[in-house]
């Protein structure tokens, strides 16, 4: 029946032998007061109320049941020891007296535990809640300060990356074919760096693969000495990769010494190096993997811009190329990154209906997507490629389409006039066997669709 549980769990537990010291004193003090008071009848045995019974009592209320039950038998001992020793008399039978001592003192300090474990039920519940609390607390002030931090790098974002592609191609477009990467577009290029890479220091060269240009094309903060034997730096141009380092590298004992944190190389759809970027500060947050790979995409659309723009004016046929180079482009992230890219030819019988299904086409692109009319033999077609887009956005583009398609000519877009065959580019391979299925043999989409001019 012993039961003493902690009611207080914020403080020290006293000692057991305390409690006891402090009933034997109550015990003590209790009957020598009786005595004091009333030496004839110390126990009120006699009287209307047996005020001794308070000490057993205070006992049981306070420490529970055994410590109640001790003190009645001390209570009852005494008195039947007093007698006994004749310092006092009675004509009474003290046997009613002690069971009722006894058993009050028993009932008082079995509701105190019965109480006292319901408290302390309730207490540990609570600590439990107040630890599920604290949890959620700092859960609730950790995401609030992600999430200030995404709204305070998105508030700046005023354009999506796919914007900003489009932002470089028009700024490239309008340059002259020799001046493709001049200064003012590498000093762009490096502000879209720090943008969306967080980049807060880093210099644009120009490069051949081998060689690299001491003398950078633009920088992004403060300037530092160009280390052209830097072991990063070298690493990057000999795989071809964006090369950063790596802390599991520093735990296995391998030593750099580099003075650049991450190297990003251009390198266009057809494995021509352009240029590298030297990054020498960036957040710590911003060295991962998706950061790097995001930098490594831009890289490479950066550098087929320039080197596009360089090519098409000593091209005939400008429109295939630009169309083979983005579709290079698209087979090298999707193997590279993952990346999807959807790619769509719609065939006509009509000409007139293929010049209104063009229209429709062009008003409903974005910015990075092309389309390309040509002609599939004698029949008129047209090649639409949506980069950077995911099968579910094909899907809403293509019901875009068709809404406005039917809203302009008043028929549904699959009424059987236009044959439309769609892919989602993974792979090289993946690509040819599309082309090879829906072009005619020599098709300047087939033959060369794997070696863009």
């Amino acid at each position: 029946m012993e039961f003493s549980p902690t009611l207080t769990p914020n403080r020290e537990k006293a000692p057991g032998w305390q409690s006891w010291a402090e009933i034997l004193g109550i015990m003590v003090a209790g009957i020598a007061l009786a005595i004091y008071i009333h030496p004839q009848d110390p126990f009120f045995v006699e009287s209307g109320f047996p005020w001794p019974l308070i000490a057993p009592l205070l006992a049981s209320l306070h420490y529970g049941f055994q410590h109640g039950l001790v003190s009645a038998v001390l209570l009852v001992g005494a008195m039947e020891l007093s007698q006994r020793m004749g310092l006092w008399n009675t004509e009474a039978t003290l046997l009613g007296h002690a069971l009722g001592t006894l058993i009050l003192a028993m009932i008082v300090g079995e509701f105190r535990d019965i109480w006292a474990r319901q408290l302390v039920r309730l207490q540990e519940a609570n600590n439990y809640r107040q630890l599920r609390l604290d949890e959620f607390t700092r859960s609730y002030h950790l995401l609030k300060v992600s999430h200030d931090r995404l709204e305070q790098r998105l508030v700046g974002n005023s354009f999506s990356l796919r914007e900003a592609l489009v932002s470089m191609r028009r700024t490239i477009g309008g340059m002259p074919r020799s001046e493709s990467l001049s200064p003012q577009v590498a000093g762009k290029i490096l502000g879209l760096f720090a943008e969306y890479g967080n980049v807060q220091q880093a210099s644009l060269h120009l490069t051949d693969g081998k060689k690299i240009e001491p003398e950078c094309l633009a920088k992004l903060g403060e300037e530092s000495k160009f280390v052209d034997d830097d072991p990063l730096l070298l690493h990057c141009l000999e795989t071809g990769e964006t090369t950063s380092v790596r802390p599991e590298d520093e735990r296995q004992g391998k030593k750099y010494n580099s003075r650049y944190m991450v190297c990003v190389p251009f390198i266009d759809s057809s494995g021509r190096f352009v240029a590298v970027v030297t990054v020498k500060a960036l957040p710590f947050f911003s060295l991962h993997v998706t950061s790097l790979r995001l930098l490594a995409v831009l890289a490479g659309h950066l550098a087929d811009l320039v080197q596009a723009h360089r090519k098409l004016g000593q091209l005939q046929d400008t429109n295939t190329t630009k169309f083979l180079l983005n579709l290079e482009r698209a087979c090298h992230d999707a193997e590279h990154f993952g990346l999807d890219t959807g790619l769509a030819i719609f065939r006509c019988h009509e000409v007139d209906q293929n010049a209104q299904l063009s229209s429709i086409i062009r008003q409903l692109c974005r910015g990075l997507d092309i389309v390309h009319e040509f002609y599939d033999g004698t029949n008129p077609a047209i090649a639409l490629l949506l980069p950077l887009t995911d099968p579910d956005g094909v899907d809403g583009f293509f019901a875009r389409l068709g809404k406005s398609f039917e809203h302009s000519l008043g028929y549904p877009l699959n009424n059987g006039s236009i044959k439309i065959a769609r892919c989602n580019i993974g792979s090289h391979e993946t690509l040819s066997e599309f082309l090879q299925e829906q072009l005619v043999d020599g098709h300047p989409l087939v033959s060369r669709s794997g070696e863009p001019a």
